[in-house]
């Protein structure tokens, strides 16, 4: 037994061996793209069955950012019937296993996040001692009781119904919560404003405002958005009347490391790697949305134009679509 910090699905791909391996259990209440794609690419050449139970009640459905359906879709594109999809609506767990080789088991769900981004802690357990192939064992019949609970194997059909749903509640759901949540979305230039504003002590707050307005009709619901963005990065406080200024930013360095704490929706390090491990070295906002896993090229929009900002990518306009690439200090972020 191993306990892992970092990288789980590798360090589970490392215990399975090299021998063929019959099925995979995946046991993940959220799946999103990248998710995903490292699961095709471990298996895409083997002849390994998959088996895959997620969370896809309303609620869960309802409140997911990225296209829930969209990756369970792809695998079925990609591994066709050698893949089978199960629902939990009270599923909380996450596991992989490989009955009698080894297994994963912890806090990472089949995501970005889970994989790479979040802070994780995971155990692997492989089948070499007695008592690690009991707890294998255990493992195993647990997850056969809750498979069977499951029901039937979800169709097509029944997925890209789920998919419907969520297109239509998503819409509306993010119209409400928008009126909520922080702005990253500065307008002009994200850093240099930054700067501009961290530089004094003290503003009067319909001074910011300006500042923080792209235009004179823009609502001051939305500068209000962008204050609380700041706020929640820990540059400042807000009242009625004043912004008192707490932290002043002067390199572009410091601002990615600060924003990469998880203040935006997409990580920027998540968007450098796509891009640089892409075949021609650019990205168009289309091809990132679907790398991914996000339900749009606007949830993209704020990461992408703080990385432009700070001078990590660079937009390369086209007759049809706006493509990036990495700059030389991007590369350097990229490789930290």
């Amino acid at each position: 037994m191993k306990l892992i910090t970092a990288n789980p699905l590798q360090e589970f791909y490392a215990a399975l061996g090299k021998s063929p391996i019959k099925t995979i259990n995946v046991v993940s209440p959220f799946i999103t793209q990248p998710g995903i794609k490292e699961l095709v690419e471990g298996f895409r050449r083997k002849r390994t069955t998959i088996q895959i139970l997620t969370n896809l009640s309303g609620l869960n459905v309802a409140l997911s950012l990225s296209n829930p359906i969209s990756p369970l879709l792809e695998i079925l594109d990609v591994l066709g019937d050698r893949v089978t999809i199960k629902g939990c609506s009270t599923l909380h767990a996450k596991l992989y296993l490989s009955n009698g080789r080894a297994a994963l088991v912890g806090s990472s769900n089949l995501t970005y996040g889970g994989m790479v981004r979040n802070t994780e802690l995971n155990w692997v357990i492989q089948g070499r001692k007695k008592e690690d192939r009991h707890q294998l064992e255990v493992l195993k019949s647990w997850f056969d009781q809750i498979w069977a609970d499951a029901g039937k194997p979800l169709t097509r059909k029944e997925l890209e119904s789920i998919e419907d749903t969520w297109e239509g509640t998503q819409a509306s759901l993010m119209r409400i919560v928008s009126e909520f949540v922080p702005e990253p979305r500065l307008g002009g230039d994200y850093w240099k404003k930054t700067q501009e504003i961290t530089r004094k002590k003290e503003w009067k707050r319909k001074d910011i405002e300006k500042k923080l307005s792209v235009d004179k009709g823009e609502s001051p619901k939305n500068a209000t958005r962008k204050l609380v963005f700041l706020k929640q990065l820990g540059l400042l406080d807000f009242s009625q009347a004043t912004v008192m200024i707490h932290r002043k930013m002067t390199s572009p360095l410091e601002m990615y490391t600060l924003l990469e704490e998880g203040h935006l929706q997409i990580s920027l390090k998540s968007i450098l790697r796509s891009i640089q491990s892409s075949k021609s070295g650019r990205m168009s906002y289309k091809a990132l949305s679907k790398e991914l896993g996000v339900p749009n090229d606007d949830a993209l929009s704020g990461s992408m134009i703080w990385l432009e900002s700070l001078g990590y990518v660079a937009r390369h306009h086209t007759s049809s679509l706006d493509q990036f690439t990495i700059t030389k200090q991007g590369k350097r972020i990229e490789k930290t």
